[in-house]
């Protein structure tokens, strides 16, 4: 890993943020709609797309577990997407799959289908492009496809989600035009990004209860302390629970030797659905504060909600368990 730490890379991660993606930032970049042109720039220089690649193929080779640690400060500090993935899928996926590809550095578009969901063919597939990509990567179960954004036939139609200002849309294509990526590892990369994914909630969650604390300690009514009352208190607790329980299935999940696409499902359904509760109950513990645009509490709680779509849903992601175990019995 050429001598650099997990820890480095996240404290670089935590401090690049703090400076380039402040509320103020964040709520501005949501109200137009259009990603942070100047944060996405920002986070490519420091090497973001390289974190995941071996290093034989010029990458920095970070294992699973050093990766969720990276993916914990996204969360935590509402890291854009699409440098999610970018570190998650373009960078493991293009850089050794595609000889003379457009550099990860470059603007990318990003399609990543949810667990279940069948191969990427034609399109539409709901992505996340940065303003003036050329190129965008769609990503299927069993392979890829690397997507000319110029062409004709290559269509970008806006369509802004529950967590605005980062560039999703929906991305129209000739599959036959496309470059197809099939690589050994591609289950491995695809099942470690939605391992990421649950280590970004743990990030959120996090930050969220720790908000929470801070406002409820900090906050009077009654001549009280927020803190002072047993159902704040009782709430936080719930909170603080569902911090450590999805700690837990990151910690599970990060030590995986090979891809368990049931066990990250199942795990990615109890973690979506716990994350979303902590980020309830803390915009409940602001009260009033809390359904405040300018306060900023509300995009962590969007975040959640996208990121429960990106996985495909808690119905979705038990439909597929339950499918998987029932043709694995059929064939025993």
């Amino acid at each position: 890993m050429n001598g650099i730490t997990a820890i480095e890379v996240a404290s670089t991660l935590d401090h690049l943020l703090a400076d380039h993606a402040s509320i103020d930032r964040l709520l501005h970049a949501a109200a137009s709609e259009a990603p942070d042109s100047t944060l996405l720039t920002a986070l490519d220089e420091i090497g973001l797309a390289e974190l995941a690649v071996p290093e034989e193929m010029g990458g920095l080779g970070l294992d699973l577990d050093q990766l969720c640690v990276v993916g914990w400060v996204g969360g935590r500090r509402l890291m854009p997407t699409l440098s999610r993935l970018k570190m998650s899928l373009v960078g493991p996926l293009v850089m050794g799959g595609l000889p003379g590809a457009p550099s990860t550095s470059a603007r990318w578009g990003c399609g990543f289908p949810a667990i279940g969901s069948p191969p990427a063919g034609g399109g539409p597939a709901e992505g996340w492009v940065e303003e003036g990509a050329r190129v965008a990567l769609v990503v299927g179960e069993s392979a890829s496809r690397v997507v000319d954004l110029g062409r004709p036939d290559s269509v970008v139609e806006p369509s802004p989600g529950v967590d605005p200002g980062q560039g999703r849309g929906r991305l129209r294509f000739d599959p036959d035009a496309a470059t197809v990526l099939a690589r050994a590892d591609h289950a491995r990369i695809v099942d470690r990004s939605r391992v990421l994914v649950i280590a970004e909630l743990s990030g959120i969650a996090d930050r969220v209860m720790e908000v929470s604390v801070d406002y409820a300690r900090q906050r009077s009514q009654f001549g009280r302390p927020l803190a002072g009352f047993q159902a704040v208190q009782h709430k936080l607790a719930d909170m603080r629970a569902g911090c450590e329980l999805i700690r837990s299935a990151v910690s599970r999940l990060a030590w995986l030797e090979e891809p368990r696409p049931e066990l990250t499902a199942s795990l990615s359904a109890a973690t979506v659905s716990v994350a979303r509760q902590v980020a309830e109950d803390a915009i409940q513990v602001h009260g009033g504060m809390g359904f405040a645009w300018e306060y900023g509490i509300h995009l962590y709680y969007r975040r959640c909600l996208a990121l429960q779509q990106q996985l495909g849903g808690t119905a979705s992601l038990r439909r597929f368990v339950g499918r998987s175990i029932i043709a694995r019995r059929k064939t025993q």
